[in-house]
């Protein structure tokens, strides 16, 4: 499945309008996921990660992010760590531990799996990896929304991030309830007042 997104953003006080795309892979129980963004004059950021489809949701294996450079996080779950290519200190890992690109898809899954279990209000947890380290992070359940994609009105749950520390991103995810809960809208606002918005442009195709 491929999803397209508009893509507009504030980068050092500058507007900008972009593209991003994001494909996804599934087969014989394991996955591939690629979310691609297109930044002007500093090229393209990717995220990518691969990893297992278990019962309990997705298993990442390996999680990749590149802008300039390339770093990794790999998930040992022999030895319960998550160890990143830069160094840094092994991080804990948790079953159900996600990285930045699967989390809002298995925030998707645990949705259609029980949506009366995630009321408005309600709160999920979920242990997040990025390629430096591995955090809880906490998602508030808004309500119901709906976007308008491609001409047709598609309703969607938001979440929200609730951000823990001073310097966490603050995040909006819309979700598709007609979409099988993929991401049809994802708003990132830094502390430093970037912001990238990201919203479906096509409804998804699939091959």
């Amino acid at each position: 499945m491929t999803l397209d997104y508009e893509v507009k953003a504030r980068a050092f006080g500058l507007p900008i309008t972009t593209t991003a795309q994001f494909i996804w892979q599934r087969q014989d129980g394991r996955y591939h996921g690629q979310w691609n963004v297109k930044v002007p004059i500093l090229g393209e950021r990717r995220q990518r990660s691969e990893g297992r489809v278990t019962p309990e949701g997705l298993a990442p294996e390996v999680y990749t992010e590149q802008v300039k450079s390339e770093k990794t996080a790999h998930f040992d779950y022999a030895a319960h760590k998550i160890r990143f290519s830069d160094g840094t200190p092994d991080g804990a890992l948790e079953p159900g531990t996600q990285d930045r690109l699967t989390v809002s898809l298995q925030l998707g899954a645990l949705l259609q799996a029980a949506p009366n279990r995630y009321p408005t209000g309600s709160v999920i947890i979920v242990q997040t990896a990025g390629v430096r380290h591995v955090d809880p992070w906490h998602w508030r359940v808004v309500g119901d929304e709906a976007l308008t994609v491609a001409g047709q009105q598609i309703p969607c749950v938001q979440l929200q991030r609730m951000p823990q520390e001073a310097d966490d991103s603050h995040i909006d995810l819309w979700l598709g309830r007609q979409l099988d809960y993929l991401p049809v809208r994802l708003r990132v606002a830094q502390p430093d007042g970037d912001v990238v918005d990201q919203q479906l442009s096509a409804l998804p195709q699939k091959p």
